[in-house]
């Protein structure tokens, strides 16, 4: 178009305006969003500006001379002390300390002290690294130890609560084997059973063979979301009313009995697998039966085995030294019974 005798471009002309104009519009726009979307660290050790100061010298309003690189927010909003104990530190140093550990990728307090004093940092700048608190840093930070909600009583009686898992081991060639761990939380009888596959239609017929059918069905059954527990397990055990509590994703704390004591037993098994080069699934099996009886027969912190919690006596060990004569002691039982007394009046 022409204007003023002139032939221009629309962009160039557009209203009446000059380019020069344009771009220092465009620029106080940039300056005023710097302003209001960036907090300084410091107000109080801030310089004061005036509008002289803000301006460039085309007349302009120029923020980025005198905004800094970097921003941080004062620990003073974090700690109220933190003003008293880094008042002799100079904000040269504050400044040079946060932009190095931002810069070094926000190491822990005490890898980034290690690294000052390696490098030979000035004494203050150790002593502001000591109490100065990163934002990021602590927004960053893993949860501390929960506290319990309420307090929890183990259950103390036997078949009350059991606790299902999944334990494995390799043989003596490298070939993985399973097995399915029930172990029960009040007297730590622990039975377990060699698996085939780990689909719930099989997992669903194993404690009905080796515990329902003997000890009768817990009144609670604790495991975690494996894939093995569902379907046919969960269908099995809402047909005896057992009640199932699952463990949260990621969360073996709350399966932590049935974990703690599964990895005792599965260390005994490979060791027996070890010790007798155990090389097929049947003498893996007969390793598993015999670690189980070793578990099962140590003592516990209340001064019993499990064995001797569950059935009253322990078991029978004729080649331990401490065992009694088993032949002397049934003698002197029958001795005292009535057919005995039956028979030496008959021989009088």
């Amino acid at each position: 178009m022409k204007y003023g005798g002139k032939t221009m471009k629309v962009s160039t002309w557009s209203g009446g305006y000059s380019k020069q104009f344009f771009a220092a519009i465009i620029k106080g726009a940039t300056n005023a969003l710097q302003r209001n979307f960036t907090r300084q660290a410091y107000p109080a050790d801030a310089p004061a500006t005036t509008a002289d100061d803000d301006m460039s010298e085309d007349g302009h309003d120029d923020a980025s001379a005198r905004l800094p690189e970097e921003r941080f927010v004062s620990p003073d909003e974090v700690d109220p002390g933190y003003a008293t104990d880094a008042a002799d530190i100079s904000q040269t140093v504050k400044d040079t300390v946060m932009k190095a550990h931002c810069r070094l990728g926000h190491p822990t307090r005490k890898t980034f002290l290690r690294m000052l004093r390696l490098s030979g940092a000035q004494q203050s700048a150790i002593k502001f690294a000591e109490i100065w608190n990163c934002a990021v840093c602590e927004q960053r930070a893993a949860p501390g130890k929960p506290r319990k909600t309420k307090a929890e009583i183990r259950p103390y009686g036997f078949n009350h609560t059991l606790y299902l898992d999944l334990k494995f081991v390799q043989d003596v060639k490298a070939q993985t084997y399973a097995a399915l761990s029930i172990v029960d939380s009040g007297t730590i009888f622990h039975r377990a059973v060699l698996l085939k596959s780990k689909t719930p239609r099989l997992v669903a017929r194993k404690p009905m063979r080796h515990w329902i059918s003997v000890f009768g069905p817990p009144k609670k059954i604790i495991h975690d979301q494996g894939g093995e527990f569902e379907r046919d397990v969960v269908a099995f055990l809402e047909e005896l009313s057992i009640e199932t509590e699952v463990t949260g994703s990621h969360a073996p704390w709350q399966l932590s009995l049935g974990e703690r004591h599964g990895g005792i037993l599965g260390t005994i098994w490979q060791a027996v697998i070890t010790e007798h080069q155990c090389s097929d699934r049947r003498s893996v099996k007969l390793a598993l039966d015999s670690a189980l009886l070793a578990k099962n027969t140590t003592m516990t912190r209340n001064g019993h085995n499990a064995y001797t919690a569950v059935l009253g006596q322990e078991p029978r060990n004729p080649t331990s030294l401490l065992a009694d004569d088993d032949d002397i002691d049934l003698c002197s039982k029958q001795a005292l019974g009535q057919s005995g007394e039956v028979g030496r009046s008959a021989a009088m």
